[in-house]
């Protein structure tokens, strides 16, 4: 059960929380059956949720700059994570009216990686093509559009510096909600053009 994900309704937390119920004989009593009724019904709204959030954001016509000004070697120190930005081969490019153009990988590891198509300005996505695609792809812990944008961030000199990936968005869970939105996205500095 530990590798499910909510995406699916994910019942680890649901378990903890019935067996910490019963261990310590808390009161009110909680109907834990009923919760992951509740918790699969509200996985199967995230899907369309986020397309529709999706829509409902992205700024249309925009242009994106040359593909060769994003390519690059990202850094978090903060984080030890590298992100390499890439343009796919054209045996690669995605088909349709917004293909998949770029491709990134963190920390070098060909399974941590995924394919970019642009959103809108500077920001691209890699939005699944559908909830199967997304759970096909081991993704149903990302659908929320916070983690699946990159935005790219010029400095003074209009210059692509930073990438910036939302890692840590979404509601807040606990006894802090609203505290998600003072939490800022992971700004990776750039420092390499790639390839080196």
């Amino acid at each position: 059960m530990a590798n499910c994900s909510p995406g699916r309704g994910d019942p680890t937390d649901l378990v903890a929380q019935h067996l910490v119920q019963d261990l310590f004989d808390m009161q009110p009593r909680v109907d834990f059956q009923q919760a992951a009724y509740e918790a699969a019904s509200t996985a199967k709204l995230m899907w369309p949720a986020l397309v529709e959030e999706f829509v409902t954001k992205r700024v249309q016509n925009t242009k994106h700059r040359p593909l060769q000004d994003y390519v690059g070697i990202y850094q978090s120190t903060d984080y030890k994570v590298t992100i390499e930005i890439y343009e796919l081969p054209k045996a690669k490019v995605g088909k349709g009216p917004n293909p998949e153009l770029l491709g990134f990988k963190i920390n070098s590891l060909p399974r941590q990686a995924a394919k970019l198509r642009h959103y809108h300005y500077d920001s691209w996505t890699f939005i699944p093509d559908s909830r199967d695609d997304a759970v096909r792809k081991g993704m149903e812990g990302f659908l929320q559009l916070s983690l699946l944008i990159m935005n790219f961030v010029v400095n003074d000199s209009n210059e692509l510096q930073w990438l910036e990936w939302d890692l840590q968005g979404g509601k807040c869970e606990g006894p802090a909600p609203g505290l998600g939105a003072a939490v800022p996205p992971i700004r990776f500095q750039r420092v390499a053009v790639y390839p080196a």
